[in-house]
């Protein structure tokens, strides 16, 4: 998987406890790959989601155990409220409320240990702190740096010479940009420098009384091409009529050929797990021969391919029929360029889109999704089909099939949820084949596990072994 864009392959798993909306999943995204982030979110849009998470992720991705977090006195309280409501309960962790008279700082193995510290705390036990050797710094309301001269946004900019990963939080978005050298100077020290002289003489026009007051910027573009590399901003305004989300999960039963080509393959495919000299490779081809024998067809030794089930085809068409006969538009996702094709030899009016779709014919397909009353079906290959095309005019959404990875189906949400969503209500089909592997993969996705990098275990997981 990505992450450096996404979240990267691997045998770890990352739950969500609170899953985030695609504005939060978004600034996310983005924290992981930069692993330094300014987070510019009016209040109730959700700033500490992403920094909890950003902080599980590290932990159970990169071992990160020591997190240090900058807060205000009224509100430091909140955090160990917030890390228990968004963290997973399976991560150990501990949520100190520094006091230097009781507590050294310290580590424990193999656990998440929080370190909340007032402002005013962190400048006057800049040193102890900094000796603790802080893995990731939380600068909650990070705007009381933006005066650089001040001896909190000095011992700041000292603390993230000692932190690799660092956010700051704010509920203001930047309105002066003399400010954001302070911010910067902690969040990215690399984004405008360290020196505040060359940073001036940069971005500012100087001029009234001896030429020290701000009177007008310059190289407006580039400092904003700066800003958007290292931030993200959100107002409430963007998150408001975000639609509710109705899921659905449709049991498909198969015929009795299926099912016997379906439990055939699955008890080869146990015992090749236990044979050592069977290459990944090979495990990894027959799982996914399963789950194309749970949407309909088989794919042979020869690279052949036959139908041996409708069920789930029938299903999908009955149901799209339904939606359509209403007047809302519908999404098809599916993961095997088969099903693809057979969809839309029943669907001749809908637009298709898979990797072998060149870019301009993708944007087509979205032009006339959108704008074509008559064209209301969209069939996408889920992980590679739709990427940049958004297909907000959709009220209905169905996964014919499901893609291992995570990132591929959150993207398949984003490309749908997008803030131009028209419908207050979108409704998510699963459709799922009976006793199969469908419905676990289903339901592990959901849940926010990955399976990119499919591992023997990670197999019998899903096998029910």
């Amino acid at each position: 998987m990505e992450l450096q864009t996404n979240l990267p392959a691997s045998d770890k798993v990352y739950h969500w406890r609170t899953k985030p909306d695609i504005i939060q999943y978004k600034a996310l995204r983005k924290a992981i790959k930069r692993g330094n982030l300014g987070v510019f979110f009016e209040p109730r849009v959700g700033k500490s989601l992403v920094a909890v998470h950003f902080c599980g992720y590290e932990y159970v991705f990169n071992n990160i155990r020591r997190v240090l977090i900058i807060s205000p006195l009224s509100v430091r309280s909140m955090w160990r409220e917030q890390i228990d409501l968004h963290l997973d309960e399976s991560i150990p962790r501990e949520v100190i409320l520094w006091d230097p008279k009781k507590h050294v700082p310290n580590a424990v193995k193999g656990t998440l240990r929080f370190i909340v510290v007032t402002w005013d705390q962190m400048w006057r036990y800049r040193d102890t702190l900094a000796a603790w050797k802080p893995q990731i710094i939380i600068a909650d309301e990070c705007h009381r740096l933006k005066n650089r001269n001040t001896q909190r946004s000095k011992a700041a900019a000292v603390l993230a010479n000692v932190a690799p990963l660092r956010l700051g939080l704010s509920g203001t978005a930047y309105t002066k940009y003399e400010d954001l050298f302070g911010e910067f100077r902690f969040i990215d020290k690399n984004l405008f420098g360290a020196s505040w002289k060359k940073f001036r003489e940069t971005y500012l026009i100087m001029g009234g009384y001896m030429g020290k007051q701000v009177v007008g910027y310059k190289n407006e573009d580039l400092l904003l091409q700066k800003l958007a590399e290292a931030s993200v901003v959100a107002t409430r305004e963007d998150t408001i009529g975000e639609p509710q989300v109705d899921t659905v999960h449709i049991p498909v039963p198969l015929e009795p050929a299926a099912r016997a080509a379906y439990e055939e393959m699955r008890d080869e495919l146990v015992l090749m797990l236990e044979d050592t000299t069977v290459s990944a490779s090979i495990k990894l081809t027959w799982m996914l021969r399963l789950l194309q024998i749970a949407g309909g067809f088989v794919t042979a030794d020869d690279g052949t391919v036959r139908q041996v089930s409708k069920a789930k085809l029938e299903y999908c068409l009955d149901l799209v029929e339904d939606i359509t006969s209403r007047g809302h538009k519908v999404v098809i996702f599916a993961k095997f360029l088969p099903e693809i094709q057979a969809l839309a030899a029943k669907l001749p009016q809908a637009v298709v889109i898979h990797g072998g779709v060149p870019e301009h014919a993708r944007l087509d397909a979205r032009v006339y999704f959108q704008d074509d009353p008559n064209t209301t079906v969209a069939i996408v290959q889920i992980d590679s089909g739709g990427e940049g095309v958004s297909f907000a005019e959709a009220h209905d959404v169905i996964y014919y099939s499901m893609s291992y990875s995570l990132t591929s189906f959150l993207q398949s949400e984003a490309r749908v949820l997008g803030r131009e969503q028209k419908s207050n209500v979108v409704n998510y089909y699963f459709l799922e084949a009976e006793d199969t592997l469908d419905s676990e993969l289903v339901e592990r996705i959901l849940k926010g596990e990955d399976f990119t990098n499919m591992t023997t275990e990670k197999v019998k997981t899903l096998l029910g072994y």
